[in-house]
């Protein structure tokens, strides 16, 4: 086990030994790209420049889900593995989807783009971080479309694990202007450890990513969050691609 996972290790630093530097923090090297359906509009970012987009129209596609809140922007930094995938950097909706329910709004907008722009087929991987793994593994879960694998980043599977004073901060920030919110974030950032030390240029353009929606639609979005088994989910429904991301370490949250 030890030896197949060194060499994956080994494969994987070989790869991206290949790949191009990541770009300056800086939205113009992304394009914003849409597309509308009938039940509406269809949006993400796709890599501005040649740089960073595939040449091979054969190769895999990844689609980067964000956040809560967040906007695909803040996956600029991983623009450099367009080089060896189709990347698709998507902005979540701020519209509800008829006869849909918590993630699912969101799922069903997933499953909508996927299927407007042919990606189908092509070996789809979503790369989902905190709400956007969530997200990614409801889409898992649904089995709408195939799948190839997923990548979860911080994935939020569920909060059970946040203490009260967590959950609270987390519902009162939907009610807080966002200057307040960016002014006690930016600190917080700066001193995070989890995902490495950010610079001070790094936490501005991750707050300035931050979008507050209105009328309270994805707050209805994260309480879902507090009532589902994702993981569990993903699993019984596409047993290989959720076994795949627990051995990338995803933790596995309790039932509730």
């Amino acid at each position: 086990m030890d030896r197949g996972m060194s060499k994956t290790s080994s494969s994987i630093s070989e790869a991206l030994a290949e790949l191009p530097p990541a770009p300056p923090l800086d939205v113009r090297w992304l394009r914003w790209h849409r597309e509308a359906d009938v039940d509406g509009l269809l949006e993400s970012f796709i890599p501005a420049t040649p740089a960073y987009t595939c040449p091979d129209r054969n190769a895999p596609v990844l689609v980067c889900l964000p956040g809560l809140g967040m906007d695909g922007t803040c996956f600029l930094r991983q623009l450099p593995l367009g080089r060896q995938a189709e990347i698709h950097l998507l902005r979540m909706p701020g519209y509800a989807a008829a006869g849909e329910e918590g993630l699912g709004h969101f799922a069903r907008y997933v499953e909508r783009y996927l299927r407007k722009l042919h990606l189908e087929g092509r070996g789809v991987i979503l790369l989902g971080s905190s709400m956007g793994g969530a997200v990614a593994l409801t889409v898992a879960a649904r089995r709408q479309v195939e799948l190839k694998g997923l990548i979860l980043v911080g994935t939020f599977g569920h909060c059970k694990h946040l203490n009260r004073r967590q959950q609270a901060l987390s519902r009162l920030s939907w009610f807080l202007p966002g200057w307040l919110i960016r002014l006690f974030a930016g600190p917080a950032l700066r001193k995070t450890k989890g995902f490495g030390r950010f610079a001070e240029h790094e936490a501005q353009f991750m707050l300035s990513c931050v979008r507050i929606p209105s009328q309270g639609y994805l707050v209805r979005a994260a309480d879902a969050l507090r009532r589902l088994d994702l993981l569990g989910q993903a699993r019984r429904s596409s047993p290989s691609i959720a076994a795949e991301s627990c051995r990338r370490g995803v933790r596995a949250f309790p039932r509730g």
